[in-house]
């Protein structure tokens, strides 16, 4: 074969695998803002930093320094700090104790750690390092004499990881759980790994839901989107941006890190930033 060929292929081989480690790699910070007539005067402005699904992912100075250039008030973390197939309890931990310093982190349980066997001693040392464990559970933080509502719910439990259907038994747990933790008269935050219940958590009272799981589904196209995630199967309705469902408001995050064994492509890692506005 000619080096005429030869040249031209090796350097469009080259830019592919530099493409598709770039898209992998590379952490984009997406900006929102959400606005809410009952918000107090005293929440404009309010940021709250989101991560999700970091699987692991060794990028501990590049998230540092995003997280610190964006000052937020509040860091929420809607599950998958660890992987469960290649877990290492260490590398989270040391993420968490550098941004711990930054703001006051809230998180809840993803997938991932429902099926880690010493999940009990990791949320254990999350606690210790500070962390707010919101499993199933709520708390408040104060802002200028506002008090923010915080609630966790832990991820549901599917047949399989390409269902979407909770049992009935599951669905009202679910409910009831989070209706027993929000609050009258002040902002109802959730923090829930999995998208694509959005119906159900919006009948729950929460202004704003935080949540990941789908990674953006992995591959990205133009006018389409996502092209498969888990608990939705092909062309899933919920893997990035803001939706809305009965007065609530749900921000996925594609996530930072990557579990499936297949290139993030036109859907690099992502922190959100969402500015609170009042009307």
């Amino acid at each position: 074969m000619s080096l005429y060929i030869i040249i031209p292929i090796i350097i469009l081989v080259v830019l592919v695998i530099a493409f598709l480690v770039w898209q992998l790699k590379d952490i984009v910070t997406t900006k929102y803002v959400f606005k809410n007539g009952n918000l107090s005067n005293a929440l404009d402005g309010f940021n709250i930093l989101h991560i999700s699904d970091l699987h692991n992912n060794n990028c501990e100075k590049r998230l540092v320094s995003i997280i610190e250039n964006q000052s937020p008030d509040i860091i929420v973390i809607s599950g998958d700090l660890i992987d469960s197939d290649k877990t290492n309890v260490g590398t989270a931990l040391k993420l968490i104790s550098r941004i711990i310093t930054i703001a006051p982190i809230y998180y809840v349980q993803g997938n991932h750690e429902a099926r880690l066997k010493t999940y009990i001693q990791f949320a254990a040392s999350l606690r210790k390092s500070g962390v707010n464990v919101l499993d199933n559970t709520s708390a408040t933080f104060c802002y200028k004499n506002t008090i923010i509502n915080l609630v966790g719910i832990i991820s549901p439990i599917y047949k399989s990881d390409f269902s979407s259907k909770l049992e009935k038994s599951e669905f009202n747990c679910i409910k009831t759980i989070i209706n027993s933790n929000v609050k009258k008269g002040v902002l109802n935050i959730l923090l829930a790994h999995n998208p694509e219940q959005l119906a159900l958590y919006s009948q729950c009272n929460v202004d704003l839901i935080f949540s990941g799981h789908a990674h953006g589904g992995m591959i990205r196209l133009p006018f389409i989107g996502g092209i498969i995630a888990p608990n939705q199967g092909l062309f899933p309705k919920y893997t990035s941006g803001i939706h809305k469902a009965n007065g609530t408001s749900m921000v996925i995050s594609r996530g930072v890190g990557n579990h499936f064994p297949i290139f993030r492509i036109f859907n690099r890692p992502e922190v959100v930033v969402v500015t609170l506005k009042s009307k």
